[in-house]
């Protein structure tokens, strides 16, 4: 039964996120009004609890709860405590009153589990989120095994099991029609001015569902692109900026980069056939770790500075070279206002990218 347990509050958590995000369209429906999915959580976890908590017998359950704590020993020491302190109250009482009534001796055992595994699932919603249900079913899984054995004794199992579970669907349902961002909880969206080969357009982060306001007011694609730059995009008309430049100089496997990529820095996409070694950027060395195919320096005097490639590859291949400068150009102003209050910029920001395809000769 704590096996069944744990493993049915696994899949109620799928079950109950899948129904919402169903509902809502987007991958977390809980991020900005997360008390409905955190009571239907709560309330199908409860169901699988007094479901299987008919069958549950005291000293099943604490021995599942002990060889826990001898496993995470072995291969999880961090986690022992977790199993090995509930463990170490329950097993003095449940051997004093093996002769005796269990009840109070099993709600005192009881306790430092529920205690430190529902504190479990508080912390991991604050750290994730109830997108990663998974944390929370589960914490509150293992603090509930505890709780069984009092569970079963209870009268009216049947009936309080198919409320549970009616409750949880129904919350589950409300959550799903909850708007999934708002000005206190926005969803991150950055937008992208791109210029390549003489062409311009807008690109947005490849969010689940895009705004409809700015669906309006750029003619983005219906699904994410790769090209040229991961997002949904829209066409912004003819390039307004010089490209970047950069004059190439070969010998042997050593390449010289001298860069004219003016803003806020640049980065190189490299293919895999450059078997880059390490990289020299204005006087400072860094050797490469695995196969690298990117390199990024993120200051404004990256664009005037010389690079140097040391390679294991002497044959031909082509770079792609993009000038990055943050905040985007004055024709972005209807996007800007398009960009609905429960959506902002996050991390790098709105940013404009210059990219020149660059080809480097053979030694």
């Amino acid at each position: 039964m704590p096996v069944l347990m744990l493993a049915g509050a696994l899949a109620m958590g799928f079950v109950l996120h899948g129904l919402a995000a169903w509902i809502s369209g987007h991958e977390d429906p809980s991020f900005a009004a997360p008390v409905w999915m955190r009571l239907s959580l709560a309330f199908g976890v409860w169901a699988v609890a007094l479901l299987t908590a008919r069958l549950s017998g005291t000293i099943a359950c604490w021995l599942w709860l002990a060889g826990l704590a001898v496993l995470c020993a072995i291969w999880l020491p961090g986690a022992t405590p977790y199993f090995l302190f509930p463990s170490l109250v329950a097993a003095p009482l449940l051997l004093a009153t093996a002769r005796t009534g269990r009840k109070p001796a099993l709600l005192i055992a009881a306790v430092p589990a529920l205690v430190i595994w529902i504190g479990f699932a508080a912390i991991g919603e604050t750290l994730m989120g109830l997108g990663l249900h998974e944390m929370f079913t589960a914490s509150a899984a293992f603090g509930l095994i505890a709780l069984l054995p009092l569970l079963g004794k209870a009268r009216g199992l049947g009936i309080s099991t198919a409320i549970s579970f009616v409750l949880a669907l129904a919350l589950a349902v409300v959550a799903g029609f909850q708007p999934a961002f708002s000005s206190t909880a926005p969803q991150r969206l950055n937008l992208r001015y791109v210029e390549r080969d003489g062409k311009a357009w807008w690109v947005a982060d490849p969010v689940r569902r895009l705004p409809g306001a700015l669906r309006a007011a750029a003619q983005f694609s219906d699904k994410v692109q790769h090209l040229p730059a991961t997002g949904y995009v829209a066409p912004a008309g003819e390039a307004r900026f010089a490209a970047p430049n950069v004059r190439v100089t070969r010998h042997d496997r050593d390449v010289t980069l001298d860069l004219d990529a003016p803003g806020d820095g640049v980065s190189l996409l490299l293919p895999r056939q450059a078997e880059l070694r390490s990289v020299d950027i204005g006087g400072l060395h860094a050797r490469a770790e695995g196969q690298v195919e990117s390199i990024s320096c993120g200051t404004p005097d990256c664009g005037r500075t010389r690079m140097v490639l040391h390679l294991g590859s002497s044959s031909s291949f082509d770079i792609v070279l993009r000038s990055v400068r943050h905040g985007l150009p004055p024709q972005a102003n209807a996007l800007l206002k398009a960009r609905p209050p429960e959506a902002v910029q996050s991390q790098t920001g709105d940013m404009t990218l210059l990219i020149r395809k660059v080809t480097i000769p053979a030694a």
